[in-house]
């Protein structure tokens, strides 16, 4: 995964409900790493283009938005990488990278992944760090020290 994210490429991350804050934490320390990051559905967010990075987030790997919002990405030529739960799944199908990240969805009947915890925080939780380490190891590949992050933080 790390092989295949570049600087010199936009990335737009599109994630619904409450795993939209962690798709949000997960683009600010992108933004903190020097990558130009969008998240999908802000006013200010510009269209997609061929050979852009199109990060789609769902646990199940169904959310309508996400879905239809991913084909049109795929349309246009973007690089999808898809962090889901659901190895088959509509997004996991659409993606030339997918990120497994297991956790129950609201639809589980909790026999795949026991969790005492209500719908998808466990996914929530989980993806939270996933995607961190995954900024940390960027951080390494891009040689971004924690003071340099740090001078692009509000």
């Amino acid at each position: 995964m790390v092989n295949f994210i570049f600087k010199d490429k936009r990335i737009f991350v599109d994630v619904e409900g409450r795993s939209g804050l962690m798709g949000k934490g997960f683009a600010m320390r992108l933004m903190h790493l020097g990558y130009t990051v969008y998240s999908v559905g802000e006013t200010i967010t510009p269209a997609v283009d061929k050979g852009d990075i199109y990060f789609s987030i769902s646990s199940s790997g169904e959310s309508d938005n996400v879905v239809v919002n991913t084909k049109k990405a795929k349309n246009k030529d973007c690089h999808v990488i898809v962090v889901t739960s659901k190895e088959i799944s509509t997004l996991a199908a659409l993606a030339e990278k997918v990120l497994i990240v297991p956790g129950t969805t609201k639809g589980d009947d909790g026999e795949q992944t026991k969790s005492v915890q209500l719908l998808s925080s466990l996914f929530d939780q989980s993806l939270h760090i996933v995607l961190d380490a995954l900024c940390l190891m960027l951080s390494y590949k891009n040689n971004i020290s924690n003071s340099e992050a740090t001078s692009k933080h509000w």
